[in-house]
């Protein structure tokens, strides 16, 4: 196996942290903390394609094409063509990003033909992470009893449910539907005053004032998402939704139709390629709240099978996605405390890295913090 230095490229997106403690950051060689830096980009996406370390004008896009079969596969370029089928990230999360969900290929389809603009493409976008550094998400329905036990508990969250309140429908499905669609159907006046209502009561709960000793995570989540987004209904959805609270080497794999938002942290990503994206709050960018609503699965039970611990006596863990997606799977290598080296799985094809901490030796070829 040939080792191939590769140059990458950052989003500085808004909700990205602070040059001074981001891991982009530090993984670029930057540390400006009046920047954000929040992905590294590792791959070919036009958007911010790799380089070649030592001849920055050619793209690895380009240089796959020149010899496909050899670099790739055969069995890979039958499959996904000459190109890198899935997009590795790492992310540093200062601020929650949107909550959302992926279609299904077939829907994703759908939605490019009817609407190109806001889904320019008509891939899936399945999606893992694993984290960094203690990270925080949303992710998939919580148990309908919790959500029940919340709207009980919240006379602000009861009012933006006058249909629903009772989530009392013939199935879990049904009564979260129509929760969903009760609460997304509420004017932004009243959303705005039930807001108020709420962290009127919880400020005046908080011991000596301070919300950071509200007993109820959900609640310190919610004044902290809702600080970032101030009056966006997406902040109600950590009562509806699972908090994950992730240690380093921890995974979570986003499967398609469930709804997710990542909200603090550090983690590395792979994810098919792919730029579809239905999102319906915490976000300034366009919501697609019908369709989102439309292709949830509701499933309160869909967070047991996506969820990985971290393995510290696994020196190459692998997180592996459902058989069905084939374009990509995560392996982690972690040296130290006594182990030195670690044999790499038996890869079908070329793989993408990044070494996020220390240094390693590749076939003969040393990996300094930060190589691509």
């Amino acid at each position: 196996m040939s080792v191939l230095p590769l140059k990458c490229g950052y989003q500085p997106y808004a909700w990205g942290k602070p040059g001074d403690v981001s891991t982009v950051a530090s993984l670029v060689g930057e540390s400006d903390a009046s920047k954000r830096y929040a992905e590294l980009w590792i791959g070919t996406h036009p958007s911010k394609p790799a380089v070649v370390a030592a001849d920055p004008d050619t793209t690895l896009a380009s240089l796959l094409e020149k010899d496909s079969k050899g670099t790739l596969g055969e069995q890979h370029v039958g499959e996904f063509g000459a190109k890198v089928p899935f997009l590795l990230k790492v992310l540093s999360i200062d601020k929650a990003l949107s909550i959302q969900a992926h279609p299904v290929k077939s829907h994703a389809e759908q939605l490019h033909a009817k609407d190109p603009a806001h889904y320019p493409d008509d891939n899936h976008k399945p999606e893992l992470v694993v984290a960094l550094t203690p990270f925080q998400a949303l992710c998939c329905f919580r148990p309908l009893a919790e959500v029940k036990a919340f709207v009980a508990e919240i006379p602000a969250l009861k009012n933006l449910l006058p249909n629903s309140h009772g989530l009392s429908g013939a199935s879990d499905k049904e009564s979260l539907r129509a929760a969903l669609g009760d609460l997304y159907a509420q004017p932004a006046s009243a959303v705005q005053a039930a807001i108020d209502a709420h962290k009127a009561v919880l400020l005046n709960a908080a011991p000596n004032g301070d919300v950071q000793q509200l007993p109820g995570l959900a609640d310190r989540v919610f004044l902290r998402v809702e600080s970032e987004f101030p009056g966006d209904v997406g902040a109600w959805m950590v009562y509806i939704l699972n908090i994950v609270e992730m240690k380093p080497g921890d995974g979570l794999f986003m499967a398609p139709n469930e709804p997710h938002s990542y909200l603090q942290g550090d983690c590395v990503e792979i994810m098919a390629a792919s730029d579809n994206v239905v999102r319906a709050g915490l976000t300034p960018k366009f919501k697609d709240v019908d369709v989102l609503l439309e292709m949830l699965t509701y499933r309160t039970d869909a967070l047991e099978g996506v969820s990985y611990k971290a393995d510290p006596s696994n020196p190459a863990q692998r997180y592996a996605p459902p058989e069905w997606c084939t374009e990509f799977a995560l392996t982690a290598v972690r040296l130290g405390g006594g182990t030195t080296q670690a044999d790499m799985p038996a890869l079908p094809s070329a793989a993408l890295g990044v070494v996020v901490d220390g240094s390693v030796v590749l076939n003969g070829t040393t990996l300094p913090r930060g190589s691509t």
